[in-house]
């Protein structure tokens, strides 16, 4: 019974483990996320927008 009981322990650690290590991936995704989304914004408005100050108008209203 010992040995049962004490496998058990160590299943459900290794599941705790891997919980945190699947936690820890998700919150690293989110942050490389928001952070490549601000970069895309911020390039696409120093960019992008830049001619349409110079212009006085959004590039998009040529179209």
């Amino acid at each position: 019974m010992n040995n049962t009981t004490f496998n058990y322990e160590l299943i459900n650690r290794d599941d705790l483990y891997n919980n945190k290590i699947i936690y820890y991936l998700i919150i690293i995704l989110i942050l490389l996320f928001s952070i490549g989304f601000s970069l895309f914004i911020n390039l696409y408005c120093y960019g992008i927008c830049c001619d349409c100050k110079k212009n006085n108008r959004h590039s998009f209203s040529r179209i």
